[in-house]
């Protein structure tokens, strides 16, 4: 039997240790998204940029301007940009100064940021609910040489964003709307700056100071000329950035320069903070063996990009999936270290497993026998195995060495050994899948037979059942049987006769019946002409002497004539046919001919004909309309004829 395996090598005992593997990574280049028109969409627009941002696989993608034309360059907007998702991209409106981004009526919002260390550079941002609004739990985003104004509920919302850095923004008649709020957002502070002291060419003033981050070294201090006089809370934002100060670690701060007579300022501080690393990748790793030679496979989750591999024995790996040669059995401690970049930090994972290698050679296999939808399985497996666990793939499961099971259904199902046995402690074991086809062992076992007059009454059967049949049953119908394979009978009267065979099959075991019509022919005569046929032999022995001869053994023979009553109803227009007569007709009809043991036989039909009933509807509809009639719509005139099966059968 040709079979296709596949293996399923033993699991054992986990231990877990830890190990850090070092990784060189080379800086990946962000790559340059040209946006070339102001459409609202499709290609060349920014919305399509983002789109193209989101999807590269490492790192965001730098998005410049290239628009034909003098600016400004307006971009009306139908509906929100995508948000952005790609770490570390760039929007740099810098690259070809006069970008606007407004709305075409109301939208929540003109940007959303949804991942870490993106920047938003000099664009103008009005019109919006929302300008820009980063999510929570990303950080080190920075919006920076932006204008944002007349935005109706906030200019930036930040929520529960860190380290957003706000830088040199001009930001006024924001939070207009009763729910908004006006007031310029202090990027990541601890508290509000004070300003204590201004003149021409110097400010001063105090500040929450922070210490140093790796990514944010400075507290730093934007001083703005104050909101515009036409907006509600003129006084609380800044629409004219002037300059900015370093926050000593006294929590003072000093900026100058050349600063506007007269004019009302107000300042933001931005505090260093520490971003949260979101390390969410799990190292895990699978593997099968041959002898001492072990395929690994990683299995790890959170999409790796680096592997490293100690197999435990002094040798390791950095591709994904390794297949590694150990130069003896033994147990082996394999670690596999799992890294990749997320959100622009390295991130990583080790899972440590023992595994052992056993010089076992145990090897499952079975063969199967089916009866119906009983299968009985045979094991087969090399090397003395021990114990047996059988799936058979129904749900159900057997520990004999040699179950037999009885499946519910015709079906094919994957059936699977596994074997095992302890080898010097260690336990070894093998599995052995195959798909078992249990199918009808007699779907091509079909009766049949076909019948043919040989003479007076006498019909000739003969068996055509598919699939060789050990075994013939034939009932005739007139109370008579047989039990060979091609039998002849005579039937005494010339009636219709519903012939059944019965056959087996001895292996495997089936049977099959199938039941036929059978009509003897008993006369070759014209009707109304009875003749006496020559007496036949076969089914009824020695002929009959003629009626009322004399022999030298029997006493005269007297004939006992028969007669048969057939009632038959037809419908009108249709028909039956009698004897070679075709009638149509309401009425009795009566045959007589001579059977071949010199009798007269009699055969009256009474044929009556049953009234069809028929029933007229009639509707009227107007045109455009329609008349439903059981399921059929009807909108043409015309006469629609449905029949039915009355009480009668007619």
């Amino acid at each position: 039997m040709l079979k296709s395996t596949y293996r399923i090598s033993p699991v054992l005992p986990l231990l877990l240790t830890l190990f850090i593997g070092l990784f060189q990574v080379e800086e990946v280049r962000a790559l340059d998204i040209e946006v070339t028109n102001t459409d609202d969409a499709g290609a060349g627009s920014l919305r399509a940029a983002i789109t193209q941002a989101n999807s590269i696989f490492l790192g965001g993608g730098n998005i410049i301007f290239n628009i034909p034309g003098g600016g400004p360059y307006i971009i009306t907007l139908e509906s929100p940009l995508p948000a952005i998702t790609k770490p570390e991209t760039i929007i740099d409106g810098g690259t070809q100064p006069g970008i606007v981004l407004q709305p075409n009526g109301s939208i929540a919002y003109a940007l959303a940021i949804q991942a870490n260390g993106c920047t938003i550079n000099e664009l103008e941002i009005t019109g919006f609910d929302i300008g820009i609004q980063v999510a929570s739990g990303q950080c080190n985003n920075i919006i920076e040489n932006c204008t944002i104004a007349n935005n109706l509920i906030n200019g930036v919302k930040t929520d529960l964003a860190t380290n957003t850095q706000l830088r040199k923004n001009t930001m006024y008649c924001n939070g207009s709307d009763p729910t908004g709020d006006p007031f310029l957002p202090s990027s990541n502070a601890a508290a509000p700056p004070e300003i204590l002291t201004a003149s021409e060419s110097t400010i001063t003033g105090t500040a929450a100071y922070l210490p140093p981050t790796l990514d944010f070294p400075d507290n730093i201090v934007e001083i703005f000329v104050a909101g515009d006089t036409a907006c509600p809370d003129a006084d609380v934002q800044g629409k004219t950035y002037l300059t900015e100060a370093i926050v000593n670690p006294d929590g003072t701060w000093t900026a100058t320069g050349n600063f506007p007579k007269g004019a009302q300022l107000t300042a933001t501080v931005t505090n260093p903070d520490n971003c949260p690393i979101p390390c969410f990748m799990t190292a895990d790793f699978i593997y099968d063996s041959d002898l001492t030679n072990v395929f690994f496979t990683d299995f790890s989750s959170n999409g790796p990009v680096f592997w490293y591999w100690d197999f435990g024995d002094g040798e390791f790996s950095y591709e994904q999936d390794p297949n590694h040669g150990y130069a003896d059995y033994g147990t082996y401690n394999v670690c596999l270290t799992a890294g990749a970049y997320v959100n622009g930090i390295y991130c990583e994972d080790t899972y440590c497993e023992e595994i052992t290698l056993v010089d076992c050679n145990l090897f499952a296999s079975y063969d199967y026998y089916q009866y119906g939808l009983e299968i009985e399985f045979v094991d087969y497996s090399f090397d003395s195995p021990t114990s047996w666990f059988w799936d058979f793939g129904d749900g159900e499961t057997s520990t004999d060495q040699n179950p037999i099971h009885v499946y519910s259904d015709f079906d094919v199902y994957t059936v699977c050994l596994t074997v095992s046995k302890v080898v010097n402690g260690v336990l070894c074991e093998d599995t052995y899948c195959y798909d078992v086809e249990v199918f009808d062992l007699c779907q091509d076992f079909i009766a049949n037979f076909s019948w043919a007059n040989s003479g007076f009454c006498i019909v000739d059967f003969t068996d055509l059942t598919a699939g060789s049949p050990t075994y013939w049953e034939w009932d005739f119908d007139d109370g008579n049987f047989s039990n060979e394979t091609n039998p002849s009978h005579g039937y005494a009267i010339p009636l219709t006769y519903n012939v059944t065979l019965y056959v087996e099959r001895d292996v495997p075991f089936c049977y099959d019946q199938i039941t036929k019509v059978v009509q003897p022919n008993c006369f070759s005569f014209q009707k109304g002409d009875p003749v006496v046929a020559e007496a036949q032999k076969g089914a009824f022995g020695n002929p009959l002497p003629a009626a009322n001869a004399v022999t030298s053994d029997f006493s005269p023979v007297f004939c006992l004539e028969y007669a048969d009553t057939l009632n038959v109803d037809i419908c009108e227009n249709e028909f039956y046919i009698f004897y070679g007569d075709t009638l149509n007709m309401a009425g009795t009809y009566d045959t007589m001919f001579t059977s071949f043991n010199g009798c007269d036989t009699t055969i009256t039909l009474n044929l009556s004909v049953l009234d069809t009933v028929v029933t007229e509807l009639s509707a009227t509809i107007c045109e455009n309309e329609f008349y439903v009639y059981e399921s059929d719509s009807l909108n043409v005139g015309g006469i629609y004829t449905y029949g039915y099966l009355g009480a009668n059968g007619c």
